[in-house]
């Protein structure tokens, strides 16, 4: 029987050790960093939209954009109804004096004594409601400090950049969105004539122009600060500054340079234009040149965070 059982043995021991794979070396353990790849980096159109999102989200979860904009269009629809009650008078008056003037009712129309209005006082309150939708975008996260994930995330300064911007001017293009219904009201109504379109589509872009301009201002106020406040009065000083140096130069007398100058700087100059329904280069030049030196700016004082 013992020599059975030891006959058994050798003979399993024989199978074992002809198993395949039985002598095959363990496999190496591969280290975990070397088994675990870095994150690829996102494109500058994702890390652009992962940006804008973000702040679409900030704006549109709290009630922040929702005031702003209840405002405004509150304040445009009571200059809205001043302008009307103001037009009908005119109209009045003008009936009255058919019989001296026959071509006097044709003089009147809702494109120049309305609509033109409302489009200087819609880029008037921007001045105002602006500075309260970008006194956050830099100097909020750099009070939170959360500035600094950013500044070591794989999206690039341009990226945060542009991504906020895009979001505010969103926000600027809904508000401008809002009071199409004004000029589609003056056309329902009107008897005869109604609204120029394409005279309204071009001021309507001259007022997005407008908003986008101020918002590129604001936001590098912002970059240059870590309070909210002091963000948004210096952002409104320097829209209010920006709105009225053209009058001021010319109340107070200037002449030369100086006047040519501050006629140059003045906002609302360079929106006449379009509420004529002109596309003038050197005004879309001015806008364009405030966006743009706004975001470069913008840019260079976060680029300096990083160091």
């Amino acid at each position: 029987m013992s020599s059975e059982l030891e006959q058994a043995a050798v003979t399993g021991g024989g199978a074992a050790a002809s198993l395949p794979g039985a002598n095959a070396q363990p496999a190496p353990v591969r280290p975990v960093e070397a088994a675990t790849e870095a994150a690829p980096a996102p494109g500058f159109v994702r890390g652009t939209w992962a940006i804008t999102r973000k702040e679409l989200n900030i704006y549109f979860t709290t009630p922040m954009a929702y005031v702003l904009l209840g405002l405004f269009i509150f304040v445009m629809g009571y200059f809205f109804a001043v302008d009307v009650q103001r037009y009908m008078a005119w109209t009045r008056n003008a009936e009255q004096m058919l019989q001296f003037n026959p071509n006097a009712l044709g003089q009147l129309n809702f494109t120049d004594l309305i609509f033109a209005p409302l489009v200087y006082n819609a880029a008037l309150i921007f001045a105002f409601i602006l500075p309260f939708l970008t006194m956050r975008l830099v100097a909020e996260e750099k009070r939170q400090q959360s500035i600094q994930l950013l500044m070591t995330s794989p999206i690039g300064s341009t990226s945060i950049v542009l991504g906020k911007f895009l979001a505010t001017c969103i926000v600027v293009l809904f508000a401008v969105g809002l009071t199409f219904a004004y000029p589609l009201l003056l056309d329902l109504v009107a008897a005869s004539g109604g609204v120029e379109w394409q005279t309204a589509l071009t001021a309507y872009l001259g007022l997005f122009l407008v908003g986008a301009a101020f918002v590129a201002i604001g936001m590098f106020i912002s970059s240059l600060t870590d309070s909210q406040i002091v963000a948004g009065f210096v952002t409104l000083i320097v829209l209010l500054l920006v709105w009225i140096i053209g009058w001021a130069a010319t109340a107070g007398n200037a002449t030369g340079i100086a006047h040519d100058l501050a006629q140059f700087a003045s906002a609302p100059n360079h929106l006449t234009n379009f509420v004529k329904g002109i596309l003038n280069l050197g005004d879309l030049s001015y806008y364009l040149s405030l966006i743009v030196l706004g975001l470069f700016l913008t840019r260079s004082a976060i680029e300096r965070m990083r160091w």
